[in-house]
């Protein structure tokens, strides 16, 4: 019976703690989802403010700079 109770309730606190830890929100989204747009329309890599290229290395863990390749090499 406590397995019933006890894991359910333990299983709950880590992903609590996993969701507060995760760094995807609403503004970030936002920014990712208008550089993506941007790109995709023939923007270029080298016209990148300095928030989105925070964001995306933040929500990546690579630099900005690895994370599309550039037309050439596709």
């Amino acid at each position: 019976m406590l397995i019933f109770i006890f894991v359910p309730i333990g299983l709950l606190a880590a992903a609590l703690i996993a969701a507060r830890t995760f760094k995807l929100n609403r503004a970030n989204h936002d920014i990712l989802k208008a550089e993506l747009q941007r790109l995709e329309e023939g923007g270029s890599k080298a016209d990148v403010t300095l928030e989105t290229r925070q964001v995306v290395e933040l929500l990546t863990g690579h630099s900005y700079e690895k994370c599309w390749p550039d037309q050439a090499d596709i």
